[in-house]
């Protein structure tokens, strides 16, 4: 059974706003460490993104699919392809945060580990809009 604060338009859209608006606020960070050379800082701001993917964003991602998305597809069948994008925009955050770890791992910060998180913060903006036109109005 999936918590009000998942079912609510309002709700869930702020707790997209505020876990992105956090990710793009490290992101910038992260930005900036890259582009003054500064490595220390860079694989430190690395490290807290990552951490906020993994425990606030991706987290978020999990309850979804073991709640909300269930719940949705179940109540209403036609939904099950929506479900399905949805579900697929997960994994490819998923992925592309465990490539961005690899890098970083393998040979710290740089351009190619900042571009994943870019990418992440696009398919997160892209994937919340959707969600929330296509997925939540049906919640009501």
């Amino acid at each position: 059974m999936t918590g009000p604060a998942l079912q609510r338009l309002d709700s869930h859209h702020a707790i997209h706003e505020a876990a992105l608006g956090e990710a793009e606020e490290l992101t910038d960070g992260l930005r900036a460490a890259v582009r003054n050379n500064d490595a220390v800082l860079a694989a430190n701001i690395a490290q807290w993104l990552m951490e906020h993917w993994e425990g606030r964003i991706l987290r978020h991602a999990d309850e979804e699919e073991a709640g909300l998305y269930l719940d949705l597809a179940r109540a209403r069948p036609g939904l099950a392809e929506v479900v399905v994008q949805l579900r697929r925009d997960h994994d490819l955050m998923r992925r592309i945060l465990a490539e961005a770890k690899l890098m970083t791992d393998a040979r710290g910060v740089d351009g190619d580990a900042l571009r994943r998180f870019e990418a992440l913060l696009l398919i997160d903006a892209i994937h919340s809009r959707d969600e929330e036109e296509r997925l939540l109005p049906a919640a009501r």
